[in-house]
């Protein structure tokens, strides 16, 4: 939403630069969930 408001102000850069941040962010927040999938698959494995 912010990154729409800042293109029709003519920041396309600063709008760039928010929508960035945002998939950092989800990146940075789904790591531990990530990780709680890999060791279950690495359990899951271990198993067969």
């Amino acid at each position: 939403f912010a990154a729409g408001i800042l293109n029709d102000f003519g920041a396309a850069s600063v709008a760039d630069k928010v929508v960035l941040g945002g998939k950092l962010t989800v990146l940075a927040v789904s790591f531990p969930l990530i990780g709680k999938v890999l060791s279950v698959l690495g359990t899951f494995l271990q198993l067969i």
